[in-house]
């Protein structure tokens, strides 16, 4: 009921950031693809770590590009600090 651990979590963030802004962000994503009739959907999610012996990375950077027929593709990029964070970030 409440997750898997950091041993099974492949890629471990905050609370504040997964229930937070990133949940916003695929929301957002979700509701253009659906309101727009996308044609295609480029979804790239790269996180980096400190060093090699971390298990939880430092930040997450997601890439979003959705063409539409309407619309030529656009582009939409995040950087996400993955460390609680406050109201006003």
């Amino acid at each position: 009921m409440h997750g898997f651990d950091e041993r099974y979590d492949l890629v471990p963030q905050w609370a504040s950031v997964k229930r937070g802004i990133y949940e916003r962000m695929e929301a957002g994503a979700k509701d253009c693809l659906k309101a727009r009739a996308a044609t295609s959907c480029n979804y790239r999610i790269r996180v980096s770590y400190s060093d090699l012996t971390t298990l939880t990375p430092d930040t997450s950077t997601t890439d979003v590009q959705v063409d539409t027929e309407a619309h030529p593709a656009q582009s939409i990029q995040l950087t996400i600090p993955n460390r609680a964070l406050d109201n006003s970030e």
